[in-house]
């Protein structure tokens, strides 16, 4: 969501289409290594999130060197993670939830768009601060564990606002709390962990914009120029602080 709308405004300064790929899974590692096969001359380049910069501590071989290989364009947003549950699990607050968790040690499941993303390590935190036992589902992207969650199969997921504040609308899902340690104005009447008795509770993610290392520094000053561009756009900033 975040790519295609900084795309949109992008083509419209370009004169040309700037066209997004979807390529999930392996918490960016798979739409990483495309790029890298690509010529390094500034036309192919990535968006990241938080798990670039975890991955190297998650898996014991990638197929590039995450810091050699890379070089930063720009930053995006940041944005907080929220949890939600199915509309079916009997807990209506975050303490419901701990004690049904605690009720059913290793029975209830969390899914993420996979290993080593902000997601999943916001389930590995809360079952640590929350002194919990639950299972990690690791899908190929949001979407597959979004489906799931919604379809009953899993109890729960720390996922990305935009993700489910639809569903959530639709009352298909209930928000029981945000990662942040403070509300999100996308949703403001979901409250902090830090604030239900997860005290220090404080996770962010941020998604940012890489290219293969070696790109001219022109042609990088130029796709940084741009992209800053599209983020201030007052229509822009309207709708992605209004997505979460």
């Amino acid at each position: 969501t975040v790519a295609r709308t900084i795309a949109a405004k992008m083509s419209d300064e370009f004169g040309q289409p700037v066209i997004v790929d979807n390529r999930p899974g392996a918490g960016g590692v798979i739409g990483s290594e495309l790029v890298l096969k690509a010529p390094h001359d500034g036309y192919t380049i990535v968006k990241l999130a938080t798990s670039h910069a975890i991955n190297p501590s998650v898996y014991a071989k990638l197929p590039y060197d995450t810091l050699r290989d890379f070089a930063p364009i720009s930053q995006t947003v940041n944005l907080t993670n929220l949890l939600v549950v199915n509309a079916s699990v009997p807990a209506n607050n975050l303490q419901e939830l701990i004690a049904l968790a605690k009720a059913n040690p290793g029975k209830l499941s969390f899914g993420s768009p996979g290993a080593g993303t902000s997601q999943h390590l916001s389930g590995e935190l809360f079952k640590v601060m929350a002194k919990v036992d639950m299972t990690h589902v690791p899908y190929k992207g949001s979407a597959a564990a979004m489906q799931d969650l919604l379809g009953d199969r899993i109890t729960m997921m720390f996922t990305d606002i935009p993700t489910a504040l639809p569903h959530i609308k639709a009352g298909k899902l209930r928000a029981l709390g945000v990662t942040s340690a403070q509300t999100s104005p996308a949703i403001p009447d979901v409250k902090p962990l830090a604030e239900q008795g997860l005290a220090g509770f404080d996770l962010k993610a941020w998604y940012g914009v890489m290219s293969p290392a070696g790109v001219p520094r022109p042609v990088a000053e130029r796709l940084n120029a741009e992209i800053s561009k599209a983020l201030n756009a007052p229509d822009l900033r309207d709708k992605l602080m209004g997505m979460g």
